[in-house]
């Protein structure tokens, strides 16, 4: 299954997205509230080298593209049946 036609699990509570609304190319903010990590975790695995690929429109603004959190979410679903996994960091792109 191609991360483009991976099922989106429900959003968080309060989230402004319902899975079909998704837009293609979102913010750092909205990345943040969709894995349930802080702003400044994805700054760190940006500049780490790790976290979902991400798209510099400018030296300042910073985009997500969906396909790509949606892959980086792939890589990182346990498939254990206890819910742990052998990886043990956050996959690099």
């Amino acid at each position: 299954m191609s991360p483009e036609t991976l099922p989106m699990t429900a959003p968080p509570a309060g989230s402004p997205f319902n899975g079909r609304d998704m837009p293609e190319l979102m913010t750092p903010p909205q990345v943040a509230q969709l894995l349930g990590v802080n702003v400044t975790t994805l700054r760190n695995w940006r500049h780490a080298g790790a976290g979902p690929r991400f798209v510099t429109l400018s030296s300042r603004t910073i985009r997500y593209r969906l396909a790509d959190v949606r892959a980086f979410i792939d890589r990182n679903t346990s498939s254990d049946a206890d819910g742990t996994s052998s990886q043990h960091k956050v996959a690099t792109p």
